[in-house]
């Protein structure tokens, strides 16, 4: 049985092209051995591995996933820009 996964908020700050910063929030979840599993994304379903990130999408249940490297490069993959409030997806 996979464990169930807890998300925390991730927030980066960006610039726009006049020059104006915005923040903006993603909830998503670092995947550990014991959430390595498949998860359903937008365009199907995909295996995720320890280190990869599955990021909340607007539909419940559905997920993006991005890999290590990858979420690294996004601004939110910071440990600074994690908050310590979490939740538990897929609790009934």
């Amino acid at each position: 049985m996979v464990a169930e996964k807890e998300f925390k908020d991730y927030t980066a700050t960006y610039e726009d092209a006049d020059g104006d910063k915005h923040k903006s929030t993603v909830r998503a979840h670092v995947v550990t051995e014991a959430t390595a599993g498949t998860v359903v994304t937008r365009t199907g379903t995909q295996d995720v591995d320890k280190g990869s990130v599955i990021v909340e999408t607007d539909r419940p249940g559905v997920y993006d996933v991005l890999s290590a490297d990858d979420w690294k490069g996004t601004g939110y993959g910071s440990a600074s820009n994690s908050s310590a409030r979490k939740s538990t997806a897929g609790k009934k």
